[in-house]
């Protein structure tokens, strides 16, 4: 036994090692009986979680077959929960579970069969704020699933948009040391804990110095969803005008030409828009353009995770990334009320307007 983190260590005698983590809840079970598993949904004390600085491996540039490392456990909190009925999985459905992320974007496949029941855990501050709602599809009996100390992310541009049932996403930088109250609830059925969180014993992390980084970043977060919006809304206009393309008859005359060209204006509006913010497809090799506004947009988001003071250059970057979202927005917004006003008004006069469908604009 490893007493102080609670977990089961068992050797061979050979070179073998297995660790099970945090066996407390085996020990309730122990203590109170199996009765706990008759409950809906029953949460276990969780472990304290440490904030964890990580650093490469050394000597190497990443682990392969040539190279053989025993399995860590996984960085942030381990909770652990239990169900008396689990949840179906549905055929088509593919393993996921918010508490694994490793990018801020999150891929969000299509499903055919209605989702699962899942557990939505809600991770509260102490202030009562929400601070990132986990979800995972349970089976029945005990489920860990495993918190990265992450606030909720915000989507970037040109990601897909998320799913009615997508598991949130994650990557909104770590959250401040503390105590936190964790909700988990399952078809009508809730039950609750707390969980601490300290940072990592071997730096001195300034919970305030966070909290200020925070203060300083957040706005700019916002923001960036806006774009993403926006971004979502220039892709639906594209397919408006392919859609208007269909409709259009193969005649000729003057308003049938003027259209077009204004319909080609308007398209290369769009393209242009695009490309001053997304790389072009299909390029081979490394490509890289630091002009781009997602190249400056990405340069700026690591910096959400810094526990550090700000130096001047990170405080200047969060200040020209406000910009360029900003210069970006004015930019979209501007084609909308101009150029996309003027071809709206023209199709819809053509009676060639499917804009019905295409919702707000």
């Amino acid at each position: 036994m490893q007493p102080r983190e609670a977990d089961l260590v068992v050797a061979t005698f050979g070179r073998s090692i297995f660790i099970l983590d945090d066996i407390r809840p085996l020990r309730a079970l122990a203590a109170k009986g199996l009765k706990l598993l008759d409950q809906p949904i029953h949460a276990f004390t969780p472990p304290v979680a440490y904030e964890v600085s990580w650093k490469g491996e050394p000597g190497i540039f990443a682990g392969g077959a040539s190279y053989f490392h025993g399995q860590n456990k996984p960085m942030g909190a381990l909770l652990t929960f239990s169900v008396k009925t689990g949840a179906k999985k549905p055929a088509s459905a593919k393993k996921e579970h918010s508490g694994q992320m490793k990018h801020p974007e999150n891929i969000h496949s299509k499903q055919k069969t209605p989702p699962a029941k899942k557990v939505t855990i809600k991770v509260i501050d102490e202030n009562g704020q929400v601070v990132r709602t986990l979800s995972a599809v349970p089976k029945t009996g005990i489920n860990r699933i495993n918190w990265r100390l992450d606030r909720k992310g915000y989507r970037f541009p040109g990601s897909p948009k998320p799913k009615k049932h997508a598991n949130e996403i994650g990557g909104g930088g770590y959250v401040i040391p503390g105590t936190y109250k964790l909700v988990f609830s399952y078809q009508g059925h809730s039950d609750s804990t707390m969980l601490t969180v300290k940072s990592d014993p071997r730096q001195h992390f300034s919970a305030e110095t966070m909290k200020a980084n925070y203060a300083l970043v957040q706005p700019v977060l916002k923001k960036l969803q806006s774009l993403a919006e926006a971004v979502d809304r220039l892709r639906e206009s594209k397919k408006t005008m392919q859609e208007v393309n269909k409709l259009l008859p193969k005649k000729k005359g003057e308003n049938y030409d003027a259209f077009k060209k204004l319909s080609k204006t308007t398209g290369d509006s769009i393209k242009a828009i695009r490309n001053a913010m997304f790389p072009p497809k299909n390029v081979q090799g490394i490509y890289s353009n630091p002009k781009l506004v997602m190249s400056k947009l990405r340069n700026a988001y690591g910096i959400i995770f810094e526990r550090e003071p700000l130096n001047a250059t990170q405080k200047l970057a969060i200040k020209q990334t406000d910009q360029i979202i900003n210069n970006t927005l004015q930019r979209i917004d501007n084609f909308y009320k101009s150029q996309w006003a003027a071809y709206r008004k023209a199709a819809e006069s053509m009676k060639l307007s499917p804009f019905n469908k295409e919702g707000k604009k």
